[in-house]
């Protein structure tokens, strides 16, 4: 496992093969923050809705021929998640990109941190300790 941070935009410095992750909420409101570029460039909600049913799980959409991962931290759009439904998420994000062979992952800087208020250092722990073992590299690209 590698974690590698980058300084750039994840939709512009992000190499197009990359599959990409952020975190949204059950209801897939996606209003705020990088989530609204997130579904205005892949859009598919309904399809993204009908996959996941609670907190900690990971919808998945294949966008031609790029995945996107959509990890569901909290029930409402104006809730805010816990370090718990992250972990769980993450988990599930890992089982996804091991399934599917994927070996590269983006993700926004400081991912849940911004409008969610969660600390960006354990945030990055839980990561790290969430694909330690894997031969996942986790490329965060901060603007």
């Amino acid at each position: 496992m590698l974690f590698i941070e980058h300084s750039g935009d994840l939709f512009v410095d992000c190499p197009k093969h990359f599959p990409l992750a952020h975190c949204v909420s059950l209801d897939m409101k996606m209003t705020r923050g990088i989530a609204v570029s997130f579904k205005r460039t892949f859009q598919n909600v309904q399809f993204l809705k009908s996959q996941v049913n609670q907190v900690g799980q990971c919808a998945t959409l294949n966008f031609y021929g790029r995945h996107v991962f959509y990890l569901v931290t909290k029930r409402r759009f104006f809730h805010k998640p816990s370090y718990y439904s992250l972990t769980q998420a993450l988990q599930a994000l890992r089982s996804h990109m091991e399934d599917l062979g994927l070996s590269d992952l983006g993700i926004p800087g400081k991912m849940s941190c911004g409008l969610d208020n969660l600390n960006w250092e354990r945030v990055k722990e839980i990561i790290v300790g969430i694909f330690a073992n894997s031969n996942i590299t986790i490329h965060v690209f901060h603007i």
